[in-house]
């Protein structure tokens, strides 16, 4: 009976020992996990940082570009008041272009019309006789078949009853006023084109612009959802170590406790912290595995942030040459 004790006392001192250093294999098993943990989450916050301090540049160049946007635009309305300031002016010379030509065609329809009730009244042969006095004219014959010389004087007719024709200069005055309609018409065809070109590659300017800016209000979201997404991660990390410095105080706890009957029920539910290790094991490689892909999406991220870096700079030298 007391050699059954005896076998029976080293068997469970046995057990104790084996129990303690698989105790001890676990313990250094997790820090070294721990440590790693540690590592890889410093590399994530710098990394974090240096996308926060690219994405804080980018908004800053977000701003500048907005800012020269709006100069543009304030420049563009002045051009079109001066536009519209210079049409306006156009209008009322060409209105009074148009009462000067109206003014004129009556004038000249009235002395058409003028002319026409003269020569209404036909000429006789008084009238192609030579006048005595200096302010009288003279009528030519019109006929070569009929004899003007000699003959009785007839019926003498008044003045105001012949034709008579203006001073050459109004006709080259009115030549002028024709010469000068002509080249305002042609200079407000011409002014009207440039116009028409400037707007359209002022227009094209606004599109270009209008994409640039899409792009990189694209590539800014893009990569504030793969920064969401690595702080989701941080999160999920460290909240699997804020349960693991539980375990880990638990089994502090069931250690310092020296009484059989806790030690026995350690025993008897060993089993259940190996599953919540395997448990925990299982959500570290899974952990692992999120952080691989989301190092993938940070580099995307990155690829995407230099192109948007790379429009940033086109679109700021399309802006210098539109200013």
């Amino acid at each position: 009976m007391s050699q059954a004790m005896d076998t029976s006392s080293e068997s469970e001192s046995y057990g104790r020992k084996v129990r303690g250093h698989r105790a001890r294999g676990r313990e250094t098993h997790r820090r070294s996990g721990r440590d790693r943990g540690l590592v890889s989450g410093g590399r994530e916050d710098g990394r974090a940082a240096e996308i926060s301090d690219k994405i804080s540049t980018l908004a800053n160049t977000l701003q500048d570009t907005s800012r020269n946007l709006t100069k543009v635009d304030k420049m563009l309305g002045q051009y079109r008041d001066h536009a519209d300031d210079q049409a306006e002016a156009m209008t009322l010379l060409r209105e009074s272009l148009e009462d000067s030509i109206n003014q004129l065609q009556t004038r000249r329809l009235s002395r058409t019309n003028g002319v026409r009730s003269s020569s209404v009244s036909p000429l006789h042969n008084s009238d192609l006789e030579s006048y005595s006095g200096s302010e009288e004219k003279r009528f030519y014959p019109t006929s070569p078949l009929k004899d003007y010389g000699g003959g009785p004087k007839g019926r003498r007719r008044s003045q105001s009853a012949g034709v008579r024709f203006r001073d050459s200069t109004q006709a080259a005055d009115i030549h002028s006023v024709h010469q000068t309609l002509r080249n305002l018409c042609s200079d407000q065809q011409r002014l009207s084109d440039d116009l028409d070109r400037e707007i359209l590659r002022r227009n094209r300017s606004d599109i270009d612009t209008r994409r640039a800016m899409e792009n990189l209000s694209e590539h800014v979201t893009v990569s504030q959802r793969h920064d969401s997404v690595s702080s989701r991660v941080e999160r999920r990390l460290q909240e699997l170590e804020r349960e693991m410095n539980a375990e880990r105080e638990r089994r502090a706890e069931w250690r310092a406790a020296g009484d059989e009957d806790q030690r026995e029920n350690l025993e008897r539910c060993q089993v259940r912290p190996d599953e919540k290790e395997d448990a925990l094991t299982a959500r570290l490689l899974q952990a692992e595995s999120e952080k691989s892909k989301m190092e993938q999406e940070l580099g995307r991220a990155r690829r995407l942030l230099e192109q948007s870096e790379d429009s940033r700079q086109s679109l700021v030298q399309q802006v210098c040459v539109g200013a």
